[in-house]
């Protein structure tokens, strides 16, 4: 077993160094000047010029990948472009959420999926075990956009039990109330 996960890991380096690659590259394809978007509209040649050189755009474009890759290794990923903030802390605001949405969602597949997965297991071959494998395929074959505004409809518009949109932290008012927000996205 320890020999299996020793060969995953090696053969796991390869292929993150091919992911930063394509994206290095996907980023680096998109059109437009970075440094004219961070400077804007009034900004002149030499300003964009300028700021392109102190970011490195001047250089080769697999000089630029190494010093990224370095960047990155190191945990600086940079500033967005879009926040003006480093990167890291761009994703670090958005953890919360995504942390939260992530233990619901594992605590709906715990108390209704790990359930009815026994049931159907124990009663395999019955009709008990026919209707939960197709109720599990007919759930895992709707679209999950298509469920989720008909839960938006049904649930948020129709009767006003739960928010449409939006997430609030759990440190602002409301508290642990505030998971309420993430009831319609979790179950979707």
């Amino acid at each position: 077993m320890l020999a299996y996960t020793v060969k995953r890991l090696f053969t796991l380096i390869p292929t993150l160094l091919a992911a930063s690659i394509l994206v290095f590259l996907f980023v680096h394809l998109i059109p437009g000047d970075p440094a004219a978007i961070l400077l804007g509209d009034t900004a002149t040649p030499e300003e964009i010029a300028q700021l392109s050189a102190e970011m490195g755009f001047d250089r080769p474009l697999w000089i630029q990948y190494f010093l990224w890759l370095g960047n990155v290794l190191q945990g600086d990923l940079g500033v967005s472009i879009f926040f003006r903030e480093p990167v890291l802390a761009v994703i670090g605001s958005g953890a919360e959420t995504s942390i939260l949405l992530a233990s619901m969602t594992m605590f709906w597949i715990i108390l209704i999926g790990l359930p009815i997965g026994v049931l159907s297991a124990t009663k395999h071959g019955t009709w008990v075990d026919q209707i939960t494998s197709s109720g599990a395929m007919l759930a895992a074959s709707m679209p999950t956009f298509w469920l989720g505004l008909y839960l938006i409809m049904i649930f948020s518009v129709t009767l006003g039990w739960f928010p449409s949109s939006g997430f609030p932290s759990l440190s602002d008012d409301g508290g642990i109330t505030n998971l309420r927000y993430l009831i319609l996205p979790s179950l979707t």
